[in-house]
C-alpha cells in the first residue's frame, strides 16, 4: 500500500511555488552579496597602525638623518569629475615629521594640477636638490615660501607600475640649508632607501586588505 500517494498541482500552482522559490533565492543572493560587501568596505575601513607608526618613524629618521625640517608622504586619490568626465585627481599629506618649531606644511584635498611644477621633477624619478628661490612663480612655489622652505628634494611613489604618490624633504633656515648642499650625496642615498621601503609597507597594507 502507497503511503505516500502522489500529489499533483495544477499548472498555475506549481508556476507560483516555482516563481517563489526563484524570488526567495534572488533575495537571499542579495542579502549574501550585501553582507560580503559590508564586510569588504569594513575591511577597507579599517587602518593598520602598525605600519602608519612605522612609516612615520622611518620619515623621522630620514628628516633627522639630513637635517630637514619636514618630511612627507602625500598620496594621490580621486576626488570627482569635471564636467567633461576627467577626474579631478587630488593629493593629500598622509604622513609628516616636523622639526622642533616648524608648523606644518601639509597638501590637503587640493587637485594634482596646482602642483604641475613639482609634477615636472617627479618625471625624473631621480632625487635633486632644488632651490626655491631659483622656482617660477606658482602655486606650488607660493606653498614653499609659505612654508620658509629654502630647499626641497623629492620622488615619486609607486603602485602598480603607476605613480600614487612622492615623498619630499624640505629644508628651512641657513644652517639646515647650508648642511643639504653640501651633503647632497649623501642626502639622495637616504631619500631613495626610505622612499624604496614606504613603497613596500604602503603596498603590504593594501594586500592584507584584498
Amino acid at each position: 500500500m502507497d503511503l505516500m500517494p502522489d500529489i499533483s498541482f495544477p499548472f498555475w500552482v506549481e508556476a507560483i511555488l516555482t516563481l517563489g522559490i526563484a524570488i526567495v533565492a534572488y533575495v537571499s543572493g542579495k542579502m549574501k552579496e550585501k553582507s560580503n560587501r559590508a564586510i569588504k568596505l569594513k575591511k577597507h575601513d579599517e587602518i593598520n597602525w602598525e605600519v602608519h607608526s612605522q612609516i612615520h618613524e622611518f620619515l623621522t629618521e630620514l628628516r633627522v638623518k639630513t637635517h630637514a625640517g619636514r618630511a612627507q608622504i602625500v598620496q594621490f586619490h580621486n576626488g570627482e569629475y569635471f564636467i567633461d568626465g576627467i577626474s579631478m585627481y587630488k593629493l593629500s599629506t598622509t604622513h609628516e615629521s616636523l622639526k622642533n618649531g616648524l608648523s606644518s606644511n601639509e597638501k590637503k584635498l587640493l587637485l594634482v594640477t596646482m602642483f604641475s611644477a613639482l609634477m615636472d621633477k617627479l618625471e625624473t624619478n631621480q632625487p635633486q636638490l632644488y632651490k626655491t628661490s631659483e622656482e617660477k612663480p606658482s602655486y606650488f612655489k607660493n606653498t614653499l615660501d609659505l612654508g620658509s622652505v629654502d630647499y626641497f628634494m623629492a620622488l615619486p611613489l609607486f603602485y602598480g607600475g603607476a605613480k600614487s604618490g612622492f615623498i619630499m624633504m624640505e629644508w628651512c633656515g641657513e644652517t639646515d640649508s647650508e648642511y643639504a648642499v653640501n651633503n647632497e650625496g649623501v642626502i639622495k642615498i637616504e631619500l631613495l632607501h626610505t622612499r624604496n621601503i614606504v613603497q613596500t609597507k604602503l603596498s603590504q597594507q593594501i594586500k592584507d586588505l584584498k
